[in-house]
């Protein structure tokens, strides 16, 4: 679900728009370089709620990102991860028995 929600932009690897749950058609520009890499996002959510905090004593987190920055965030956590255990040569591929959905298991 996550990957239809956000779209990278093209040659940027930490920017992605990031479609409005709220407002069909809309979509918002994540940047999740931005504040140290917390992220930051063109919603109202952000602009008046999230990101004031992040002047204040708030630790990056849930509370200092709006929906649209964790989206992103899970699209780049669910793309990259997998490769990057893949290439360290730590992952390995399985199916669950009660789903048979495909999972990542690392061994060491």
């Amino acid at each position: 679900m996550t990957a239809s929600l956000v779209m990278p932009v093209e040659g940027e690897h930490l920017r992605f728009y990031v479609r409005s749950r709220t407002e069909p058609g809309q979509r918002y520009l994540v940047d999740l370089q931005e504040h140290d890499f917390n992220g930051q996002c063109g919603c109202e959510d952000f602009l008046y709620r999230c990101g004031p905090k992040l002047k204040g004593k708030f630790t990056p987190g849930d509370v200092t990102r709006c929906w649209h920055i964790r989206q992103a965030r899970a699209f780049i956590c669910d793309k990259f991860l997998p490769k990057l255990a893949e290439h360290q040569g730590q992952l390995r591929t399985e199916r669950t028995e009660r789903t048979g959905r495909k999972v990542y298991r690392l061994h060491r």
